[in-house]
């Protein structure tokens, strides 16, 4: 159990079961799932592997296109991305990491603004560069033909807006409308 996942269970649910007037344990909102999504560019797909394992610890899974398209030059069949879904302890895992050693990592840090939240109540997040993450240093990042970004994809287990929002102000991620 990590660092992330105490304090969720100490302090985040009983403020969010006071802020909420819940009646059960069952309808705290929390993190479902995260995905890591990258994209390749140009020929390779060996590099996002690399970095996506290096963040999420994780073996990425490869997606295929589905059907070709003659205006992106994509084929059918064809590698172009890497998703890794992170659940359960690797979940709290990268979240502490994202929080506590990402998030103070970058220079030009805006928060997560109320309006990127989905009907759906989910959030998702694109990072410019990867070189913030605490498993890849600048040393590392400078061998790599490209420079990649990352989505970042937070499903909820609920389907409300205000739910997000106070979730979200609870590990102190959103703080703009």
């Amino acid at each position: 159990m990590s660092y992330l996942q105490l304090c969720e269970k100490k302090y985040i649910q009983n403020d969010l079961i006071e802020k909420l007037n819940l009646k059960n344990i069952h309808e705290i909102p929390t993190f479902n799932k995260i995905i890591l999504k990258i994209s390749k560019k140009g020929k390779s797909i060996i590099e996002p592997i690399m970095l996506l394992e290096l963040i999420s610890l994780q073996k990425p899974s490869l997606k295929k296109t589905k059907k070709s398209i003659a205006a992106f030059n994509i084929r059918e069949k064809l590698y172009h991305s890497t998703i890794v879904t992170l659940r359960k302890n690797s979940l709290f895992e990268f979240l502490l990491q994202y929080i506590f050693f990402t998030i103070p990592n970058i220079k030009q840090y805006t928060p997560i603004s109320e309006n990127k939240i989905s009907k759906e109540g989910n959030i998702t997040i694109s990072i410019k560069e990867l070189n913030y993450f605490p498993f890849i240093s600048e040393e590392y990042y400078k061998k790599f033909k490209n420079s990649y970004g990352m989505d970042l994809s937070f499903v909820m287990n609920f389907s409300n807006n205000t739910k997000t929002k106070i979730l979200f102000s609870a590990y102190q991620m959103l703080t703009r409308s």
